[in-house]
């Protein structure tokens, strides 16, 4: 691991698309970067070679000020350019550009040397009043559009990164080698060593508890603890009745016959169908989960004797977000992969040797089913909704539409649809977004032919079910999930 980091400062404090994206891209240029959300007593850490600032408004000036005053290279976008501008001496004025494409080129100097340039959205740009030893190297209709300090150390762009956008990764890559001399030193190889030398110290010579859901995470997180600790690491599914179809089964075996561990599996299903009983939202259901995966965990911890630390699969989004796993209050917990990406996380797992498949699943609630389960969520109504979910997975497969960054699952509504002389029947909703794990997630335009094939297949199947809808619903301003 790098020892002097590039870190992202995301000024809207939201962690989301912009921050992701930029502190990837750094990553897959073999730089170790950190993502850092400003707020109130933000400091600029020690081991920090450089910053990227993104967005920003006025309130958000001390802490442009006190980047300024660690005195490391700076390269801002958007609103943090406008807040540089102020805390270096000069002034900002009336917004002159706003939501515009405007076709943009630079001077050959500074981070954009090579830069082409061309069409980019302004979602905002100001007057300029820039304090003296700053250059202008983007301009147009009379508004500074990029600038820096005549060596490359401290640059501004009024304008935020696009998605794919080549002209400003080529920026960020003069940055980081070239201003900042960086090298290109961090790989997920390199990050697989560092990973069993920390799992190593951190649970010292006593035993590991890995506990396995279904996922990629959590498989990732065992396979290091494995290969890191060997016999000393042991493996338990606790099967809530809630993953997807086959799930537990498959786990079991990709564990035991084709890594040769033996996972210890705890049927809970009916335990979990109890503590469902009665309970109707998200957060009750999955606290009624948690709990029971946690009394499991527990139970497996006690039995381990003292000494005995629990390896979770958390991510960088998982503590960004807040959503991490349940057994958070079970002895002590390793983290190997919470500085990862779970982009990062689906790689490792190729490197590992793990089926393409499971890298490349996609997110799950930790409750499972009950969580796309509307109202209570009771054994008919999971069987159904695990059934329809299976049929829409295995469609999506045979169309070819399994793309990486896709997400699609089924949801069973909470209205009953009733016919004379009949017991009620169910609402399935069909729910297909792209790219969901970058904040933005805009709905996947299937062909109408697939949809009414699910559709089809899922009514004359399943004839409890006698609707079928597709959520059309984009991410802003919804959710991903319905719960």
């Amino acid at each position: 691991m790098q020892k002097r980091r590039v870190l992202v400062v995301d000024l809207e404090a939201k962690g989301e698309s912009q921050g992701l994206r930029m502190l990837s891209s750094i990553r897959q240029a073999g730089v170790f970067g950190e993502l850092l959300l400003a707020g109130q007593g933000f400091s600029v850490p020690d081991n920090a070679a450089g910053l990227v600032l993104l967005g920003g408004e006025e309130p958000d000036l001390p802490v442009v000020q006190a980047c300024v005053r660690a005195q490391i290279p700076l390269l801002c976008f958007g609103g943090a350019s406008r807040l540089l501008v102020e805390a270096l001496g000069g002034s900002v004025g009336e917004t002159a550009l706003q939501d515009k494409v405007r076709d943009v080129h630079f001077s050959d100097l500074g981070v954009f040397q090579g830069v082409e340039g061309g069409f980019r959205v302004v979602q905002k740009a100001c007057y300029l009043s820039l304090p003296e030893g700053l250059r202008i190297l983007a301009g147009l209709e009379g508004v500074v559009l990029a600038f820096d300090d005549g060596k490359g150390r401290v640059t501004g762009m009024q304008f935020l990164p696009e998605s794919q956008d080549m002209d400003v990764s080529s920026i960020v890559n003069h940055f980081l080698f070239k201003v900042l001399g960086l090298e290109a030193g961090y790989s997920l190889e390199g990050y697989r060593r560092w990973s069993l030398d920390f799992l190593r110290g951190q649970v010292g010579q006593g035993e590991a508890l890995c506990v396995l859901s279904g996922g990629v995470d959590s498989s990732v997180a065992a396979c290091l603890a494995i290969e890191a600790l060997g016999e000393r690491a042991r493996c338990l599914l606790v099967d809530t009745g809630l993953l997807r179809s086959r799930e537990a089964d498959n786990v079991v075996e990709l564990f035991t016959q084709r890594m040769g561990r033996p996972v210890h599996r705890v049927d809970a299903r009916e335990e979990t169908y109890q503590a469902l009983r009665g309970l109707r939202t998200t957060e009750q259901k999955r606290r009624a989960v948690e709990a029971v995966i946690d009394r499991h965990v527990r139970q497996a911890l006690e039995g381990m004797g003292e000494g005995a630390s629990l390896i979770r699969g958390v991510h960088f989004q998982d503590v960004l977000g807040g959503q991490l796993p349940a057994g958070m209050g079970a002895a002590r917990s390793v983290e190997p992969l919470r500085p990862l990406l779970k982009e990062e996380v689906r790689h490792l797992a190729l490197l590992l040797g793990l089926p393409e498949e499971l890298a490349f699943r996609r997110h799950y609630p930790a409750a499972g089913i009950a969580l796309r389960c509307m109202g209570e969520a009771d054994a008919p109504k999971l069987e159904a909704l695990r059934a329809a979910d299976e049929i829409l997975q295995t469609a999506m497969a045979d169309a070819g539409q399994r793309k990486h960054r896709m997400l699609y699952f089924a949801v069973l509504l909470d209205m009953p649809q009733t016919r004379e002389n009949e017991e009620d029947g169910y609402v399935v909703a069909l729910r297909a977004v792209q790219d969901a794990e970058q904040g933005h997630a805009p709905v996947a335009r299937l062909s109408f032919d697939l949809l009414e094939r699910i559709s089809e297949e899922i009514l004359s199947k399943l004839p409890q079910v006698r609707r079928v809808v597709y959520d059309l619903t984009a991410c802003p301003p919804g959710q991903v999930e319905w719960a």
